[in-house]
């Protein structure tokens, strides 16, 4: 069973509030996906009205499950500085790695 991969990208608008929350997915080619998972590839998280002094920042990826052959997940972040309240803007991307065990189409008979 061969393992395939997918890069997605998730972006955020910059915005005031609370974490940001997106659903994403990947869809495969094959037969059927026996078994996926995710991780952060990279990211890039920012202010949007100037430096502050960061208190919290965070990113969690939640699989949200496996359809045929697609991997739906959940991507969630936040930033917000020292005092403590999410009033500034906030934005950014972060791209997600796809790994999914990809059942090999049948070849034609």
């Amino acid at each position: 069973m061969p393992l395939a991969f997918q890069t997605v990208n998730v972006s955020f608008p910059s915005s005031t509030g609370g974490p940001k929350f997106q659903i994403a997915s990947a869809t495969f080619t094959g037969a059927a996906i026996t078994a996926a998972d995710i991780a952060i590839k990279g990211f890039d998280i920012f202010f949007t009205n100037g430096n502050h002094p960061v208190l919290q920042q965070s990113i969690q990826l939640t699989l949200l499950g496996i359809s045929g052959l697609t991997v739906s997940f959940a991507v969630q972040i936040a930033l917000r500085d020292s005092s403590g309240v999410f009033n500034d803007p906030f934005g950014g991307t972060v791209t997600v790695l796809v790994i999914a065990d990809v059942l090999p189409a049948s070849p034609p008979v």
